[in-house]
């Protein structure tokens, strides 16, 4: 297709920078270029870009880049000989080019039909939405635009007279922001009100004014030739780390443009506007804080409290006033049996420890040299899946259903690397009293100091996203970017614990849009919530583990309670306590994971407080006991079939448990035929055939380009 450019240009310090020259050299491959510089040019400087352009002329109009082509197609080159040409190419010096066009032009010349292109559009009044252009267009927004640094029209358009007079009419008041309402943002809409047939290269639409972002690393990445100037000069997006952003993602370009960045920075005299903070807390600091108010605080919110006599009261009471390495040592007096200090072994921090359940590496022993003789087992892997689970001395449904995931991925290593790693990221890896990992967990940050692969897929539970997000310190954001193919999926396992759209948005931008949620229910996974959370959805079904049965014959008279909190549960136990006197209520607490399944196996009930479908109502059924709950439309499947031991509502419950559970307790063939109608029923939706079956389907998708 025969093109012809007219290209503007502006000048600092009177001369044509040097990515200018290398900018021109690559498009003149592929159209007639006509230059024309805004500013104060000596005619002897236009002789370095003469052997890539067809006209080169200069001229202090101070009317933007669309005077410039104004001037161009009236004065220099005419309209005449810009119809000689099938395309017009509208082009600036704002940008760096980073890679080739021959993609570029190969892509768009297969579409004939075409009457405008450009490389991308944005919408900078955008903060929240991922879009596509075609979805986005229709959309009518009157801050949707097409890059003007790149503009394209074909000969049915620039041929009319109304783009003719829509050119011509150019008359620059006000700034640059005017100019681009005036213009920029017009020249799309001019093309949507005739109904022309538009496109762009980069289909996708990213939040904010995407070339100024970190956006654009993920577009030139993949292909997009050019990347802006004033990323490196005054920084308007106001990221942090752009500069050591660009250094990881010039690995993915033919051309090293960091000699740009350093030569236009040198020449405007401008340095990094980036400034990133430290925030240590001195020794000074510390003793400070246990002096100050805020220790005076603690003891006044004591008289906050209603009940201020009893043994739990005073503990709490105890806790708040208490620093944490004195807690450390009563934890190690009382809770040693369960403790962590079972296989690391405690050192003294003045660092007060993030939670009762959770460490800082320097409370644990030789944590530095653990953490590098694992990470360092991991040098040299290119494929990698790591799974985060949550690193504190404690078990939750949500944790082990993770574990499983690992225990049955295996079979998959032969291919690539399975890893475990810990979340929250600042807090320490540890060993886990209540359950066992089947793989040793290494700190995220160690993985990302002893390896790089090519190839990587990091799964995150859905309530640690903000963490994860907020936790990664300049070295992992970095590492991250400079994955060649980076992988990110949401473990949604509860899907009202999904964070906030602004999270996965920002997930979405750190890997580049190859961005999947796997749910663990397959209520929720739908259309509806691919199209909610914008991305793929998939069902990965927690696996289920080998449960203890105990006949009926042979079980107790106990209750078990799961530990969840709810506004129901006081009622449920003091209406047990009332009604049922002889059953023993237990609360699934401190216990591990075998004590549990003895509990669950043993006992003759358990009532789920959670979220209904859950493990505390699943597996008693596995275990030829019978699980109570109250039926969640969240989390249930649609095509469950509700039996006697589960309620429409919580009023429900309270009507009719004691009732069930004494018709229950006579009958221990009726019994018997409740917790097999629930275990059939739950293996319908809840089985490991399934499981192995979304496990296999997830890494077939993780192992294809």
């Amino acid at each position: 297709m025969k093109r012809i450019c007219l290209f503007a240009g502006y000048n600092y310090n009177n001369k044509i920078s040097q990515y200018v020259i290398d900018y021109l050299r690559e498009l003149s491959q592929y159209c007639d270029i006509y230059y024309l510089a805004d500013g104060i040019l000596d005619d002897e400087k236009l002789i370095a870009i003469k052997p890539y352009v067809h006209g080169a002329w200069v001229e202090n109009h101070k009317k933007y880049d669309f005077g410039s082509w104004k001037l161009l197609a009236q004065k220099y080159v005419g309209w005449d000989k810009i119809e000689e040409y099938e395309e017009l190419i509208l082009a600036n010096d704002s940008m760096f080019c980073v890679n080739s066009f021959a993609p570029v032009f190969k892509k768009m010349d297969a579409q004939p039909d075409l009457d405008m292109w450009g490389l991308a559009a944005a919408d900078d009044e955008n903060i929240a939405e991922f879009s596509s252009f075609d979805k986005y267009i229709t959309k009518n927004s009157d801050n949707f635009y097409i890059g003007s640094y790149f503009i394209v029209l074909r000969k049915s358009l620039f041929s009319t007279s109304d783009l003719k007079n829509f050119i011509c009419s150019v008359n620059i008041t006000g700034g640059r922001k005017n100019v681009a309402k005036l213009y920029e943002f017009e020249l799309l809409k001019f093309a949507i009100r005739r109904g022309l047939k538009i496109s762009v290269f980069d289909k996708n639409v990213w939040r904010n004014s995407s070339v100024y972002m970190r956006d654009a690393f993920n577009m030139i990445k993949s292909g997009f030739p050019l990347l802006k100037v004033r990323i490196f000069v005054d920084n308007l997006g106001g990221m942090k780390w752009m500069t050591e952003l660009a250094r990881e993602t010039e690995n993915f370009c033919p051309v090293k443009y960091m000699k740009y960045v350093n030569q236009i920075r040198k020449e405007r005299d401008c340095k990094t506007t980036e400034h990133i903070k430290t925030n240590k807390k001195s020794v000074k600091q510390i003793i400070k804080y246990y002096m100050s108010c805020k220790l005076l605080d603690k003891l006044v919110r004591i008289h906050t409290y209603k009940k201020l006599l009893g043994p739990k009261a005073l503990k709490k009471y105890i806790s708040y006033v208490t620093p944490p390495f004195l807690q450390d040592l009563a934890y190690a007096l009382f809770h040693q049996p369960k403790s962590i200090r079972q296989t690391n072994k405690i050192i003294f921090s003045l660092r007060g420890r993030p939670g009762l359940h959770d460490f800082y590496p320097c409370h644990i022993k030789d944590y530095n040299k653990q953490q590098v003789l694992r990470a360092k087992k991991l040098t040299g892997s290119q494929n990698m899946v790591i799974f985060f689970n949550i690193m504190r001395e404690a078990i939750s449904g949500g944790m082990l259903s993770i574990e499983r995931f690992i225990s049955h991925s295996k079979q998959f290593q032969n291919s690539l690397d399975i890893v475990l790693s810990g979340l929250p990221l600042e807090n320490a890896v540890i060993n886990n009293p209540y359950f066992e990992y089947n793989i040793t967990p290494i700190a995220f940050n160690y993985i990302t100091r002893y390896t790089h692969p090519e190839k990587l897929l990091l799964n995150i539970p859905e309530c640690f996203v903000p963490n994860f997000i907020n936790g990664l310190n300049k070295e992992t954001y970095i590492w991250l970017w400079s994955i060649p193919d980076l992988r990110i999926n949401i473990l949604n396992q509860n899907d009202e614990l999904m964070p906030a759209q602004c999270f996965i948005e920002e997930l979405r931008t750190l890997c580049n849009n190859k961005l999947t949620i796997t749910v663990a229910h397959k209520r929720y996974c739908t259309p509806e919530k691919a199209k909610q959370y914008n991305c793929p959805v998939y069902l990965l079904t927690p696996f289920l583990p080998e449960f203890i049965r105990t006949p009926v014959e042979k079980k107790e008279k106990i209750i078990v309670l799961s530990p969840d909190k709810h506004e129901y549960k006081k009622l449920v136990m003091d209406l047990i306590k009332k009604e049922l006197p002889d059953y023993s209520i237990r609360i699934v607490q401190n216990m591990t994971l075998e004590e549990y399944k003895k509990l669950i196996s043993k006992a003759m009930f358990t009532i789920t407080f959670g979220e209904g479908y859950d493990g505390y109502f699943v597996e008693p059924f596995l275990s030829d006991s019978i699980g109570f709950c109250v039926l969640n439309e969240t989390f249930f499947p649609k095509q469950f079939k509700p039996f006697e031991a589960t309620y429409e509502s919580w009023t429900d419950l309270l009507n009719h448990i004691v009732e069930d559970i004494h018709k229950y307790e006579k009958d221990f063939n009726l019994y018997k035929k409740i917790s097999d109608t629930g275990e059939k029923e739950i293996q319908r939706f809840t089985n490991n055939v399934q499981s192995k079956k979304d496990l296999a389907d997830f890494y077939n998708r993780f192992q294809k380009k």
